[in-house]
């Protein structure tokens, strides 16, 4: 797992996320510069 993978994970269980569907959602829900500063940068959800 990747230092940015676990970022996005750490910040989705500190915010309430109890699995990884919920993780999952809550990251799918970042907008662009949340994305940038998580370490995301180009990435696409499919959303």
């Amino acid at each position: 797992m990747g230092p940015h993978l676990l970022a996005v994970a750490v910040c989705a269980v500190l915010a309430g996320a109890s699995s990884f569907a919920a993780i999952a959602d809550w990251a799918a829900d970042l907008d662009p510069p949340a994305r940038r500063r998580l370490g995301l940068l180009g990435t696409d959800t499919g959303r």
